[in-house]
């Protein structure tokens, strides 16, 4: 049996396509505030969810960062506290 001919152009190589498709479920009142905050910013819809995923995955990498540089903070604190007690112990 002959393969079918495709209807349509061919699908993009991964490499050459501006978006991927992402399906999720959601309940109807999240996707009226969606739909509605989406109208507010005169975004679609697809846009509202990548946008406010990007603000979350920005949100997410900004907190990771201060958090090591907190971590880093008080590790050299605390050996700059031990370096000192040291040196001015062998005085």
């Amino acid at each position: 049996m002959a393969k079918r001919k495709r209807m349509g152009r061919p699908p993009k190589r991964p490499e050459e396509r501006r978006r991927s498709h992402f399906t999720f479920r959601t309940t109807d009142a999240m996707r009226e505030w969606l739909r509605a905050e989406a109208a507010v910013t005169g975004r679609s819809i697809s846009e509202e969810i990548e946008y406010r995923l990007e603000q979350s995955r920005q949100q997410d990498q900004m907190a990771r960062a201060l958090a090591k540089a907190i971590i880093d903070h008080f590790e050299e604190r605390e050996v700059y506290n031990f370096a000192t007690k040291t040196i001015g112990g062998a005085k």
